[in-house]
């Protein structure tokens, strides 16, 4: 009788899938998606035959973890399609969406318990001769030789709008500011200036690219590296290997000048050191060469993103609970940390005169829910209200200015004097403006942050060439390729190409958050809870990105994607073979 119930409901589930993803695209023109099609009794059997197997194996704790993780991402894909449609939550949970909320909630349950089954029993060959430093070597010429046609084909970088304007106060020319990582200019500096002495400046940016190419083929090599050490499964290393090569991505951003590129190279190594804290605790802690490297690499952090430094506060009290029997020394390293990035912002910027960013970059999330609020209910506020906003910007309407996924045409009109002033009262319009309407506040945030979390959500993700629309013509920097490779030109051209199904995931934040998300939760249910602190640093700082200008940048996120296979190949590093690598070692919380 069992066995017949499974059966009827795994079709009627595999009936709701095949509605879901009918309602979800029936606005799109997707001929495969078409109703009336043949192709839907495959797909129906397809469906079905998987929901009745996963109905089948799942236990007490699996289905715990992934109906949890399930309606997390079907949360999300229905608030993503809503908010990216509509800009408003105002067509939510209607009877379509009940729907998809069915049918997607059995693809993902059904997709999630079939691969962790999968991981769980299956036995991954992994190689057991000793990594020696000439792998190392190897792996980082294959992947410094895959990046050079790109440094030959759009020779001698991308340089966007920020990228010059740092060029421009590298050289003297812009008054320094920590708008962009002071550190980070002072290292376009000293290429720049090369290119001064050689009256080229284009080749102080080739510099730049070399150098940058030299260390993140360097980086990326040392992680497949650490990996191999760590038993990951050959297979995993291989496909590890090509990743990190022939990524587009990768081998664009590594000859374009933005400080997010060396933040994230900074965050892979940070990964790589709490790799190493959280599988090897006692080694690690009684190490002071580990324990140095790692508060080098956290100063860096600090340094590269002005957003380094939250990351690291928000990380700090996981630490501490998960290390509590060398809180003391976590506390140091914390604490030297610190103090530097406090001398760094005091000292250094006094020394050299250097100005700091706007108060309004980190304002960008109330400013848009006041903008969407004057937007929307502009009639109801009363002339308080109105004369209390207009207080803050230098446009009369900024109602007129909002845009639901960029923050920038409010935060222009935004006024510092006024804010630095009157904080107090900032925060009290805030307030009242939440209470009267929660709703509006709500979808301005989930549109300036969808992107982030909305696997089909699309934004641009690479620059090429220079930009030329922008000031200091006398540098006369411009793209003049050594080898123009036009197949590359094809090969990376894809990255914009998101209407490709399944291909398109490939460069999907929203999907790779997903990844990273189902990796953790694998974790959770096979009880290796100290390989859970490894994801700390990343969701912290996904969590900074909700807060972010945009709601869909590619570069504030990169470390997402330079991580991703150290933090994917934890899932399946304990299996069989592999199980005495990384147990937990239970003397950490005595």
């Amino acid at each position: 009788m069992k066995k017949y119930l499974n059966i009827i409901i795994s079709i009627i589930l595999g009936f709701a899938s095949l509605a879901s993803i009918i309602l979800h695209y029936q606005n799109e023109k997707l001929v495969f998606f078409n109703s009336n099609s043949f192709v839907f009794i495959p797909v129906l059997i397809m469906f079905s035959l998987m929901i009745k197997k996963a109905i089948e194996i799942s236990n007490k704790r699996l289905n715990i973890c992934v109906c949890t993780l399930t309606f997390i991402l079907v949360l999300f894909e229905i608030l993503g399609k809503n908010i990216s449609t509509y800009s408003n939550l105002n067509h939510l949970f209607n009877r379509k969406d009940i729907i998809i909320f069915i049918g997607y909630f059995s693809i993902i349950y059904s997709s999630l318990i079939l691969l962790y089954k999968f991981l769980e029993n299956k036995n991954f060959n992994y190689d057991t001769k000793k990594t020696n430093i000439k792998f190392f070597f190897i792996i980082w010429a294959i992947i410094f030789i895959c990046y050079i046609p790109y440094f030959l084909t759009y020779f001698p970088g991308n340089l966007t709008a920020d990228s010059i304007n740092q060029i421009g106060q590298s050289l003297g020319l812009d008054t320094l500011s920590n708008h962009h990582p002071i550190a980070h200019t002072a290292l376009i500096s000293v290429a720049m200036n090369i290119g001064k002495l050689l009256h080229n400046y284009n080749i102080g940016v080739a510099i730049y690219s070399l150098i940058q190419i030299i260390a993140m083929s360097g980086i990326f090599a040392f992680s497949i590296y650490y990996m191999k050490r760590k038993k990951f499964p050959t297979i995993f290393i291989v496909i590890s290997i090509i990743f990190y090569a022939i990524y587009p991505i990768h081998g664009l951003y590594s000859i374009t000048m933005w400080k997010d590129i060396p933040f994230a190279l900074t965050m892979l190594l940070f990964i790589i050191a709490i790799t190493s804290m959280a599988t090897e605790t006692d080694n690690f802690f009684s190490s002071n060469l580990k324990l140095f490297f790692t508060t080098i690499v956290m100063i860096l952090l600090t340094l590269f993103r002005n957003n380094g430094i939250y990351v690291l506060i928000l990380s700090l009290p996981f630490f501490i609970i998960f290390f509590k029997k060398y809180y003391k020394k976590i506390l140091l390293m914390f604490a030297i940390v610190f103090i530097f990035f406090m001398l760094w912002k005091s000292v250094i910027f006094k020394a050299f005169n250097i100005k700091e960013g706007s108060i309004r970059e980190a304002l960008s999330v109330p400013m848009q829910q006041i903008a969407r609020t004057v937007k929307f209910h502009s009639d109801e506020l009363n002339e308080d209200e109105k004369k209390e906003i207009n207080k803050f910007f230098t446009k009369d309407n900024i109602g007129e200015l909002y845009n639901p996924g960029l923050s920038d045409p409010v935060k222009n009109c935004f006024d510092d004097k006024a804010f630095k002033e009157n904080k107090s009262d900032f925060i009290k319009l805030w307030i009242k403006l939440l209470g009267k309407y929660p709703s509006t506040y709500i979808e301005s945030f989930l549109c300036n942050s969808y992107g982030y979390w909305y696997p089909e959500a699309s934004h641009w993700i690479v620059a090429r060439g220079v930009n030329k629309a922008r000031r200091l013509p006398e540098l006369n920097l411009h793209n003049d390729s050594i080898l123009n490779i036009q197949p590359l030109r094809l090969y990376d051209s894809f990255i914009g190409k998101r209407s490709i199904p399944v291909f398109s995931m490939i460069f999907s934040i929203g999907f790779t958050f997903w990844l990273v998300l189902a990796s953790l939760t694998y974790c959770i249910y096979k009880k290796r809870y100290n390989l859970t602190i490894i994801f700390v640093p990343i969701l912290c700082l996904w969590f900074t990105t909700l807060a972010s200008p945009v709601f869909c940048e590619f570069r504030y996120i990169y470390s997402l994607f330079t991580c991703l296979p150290i933090l994917l190949g934890l899932s399946i590093i304990n299996n069989k073979n592999n199980s005495g690598l990384f147990l937990y070692n239970k003397k950490i919380n005595k």
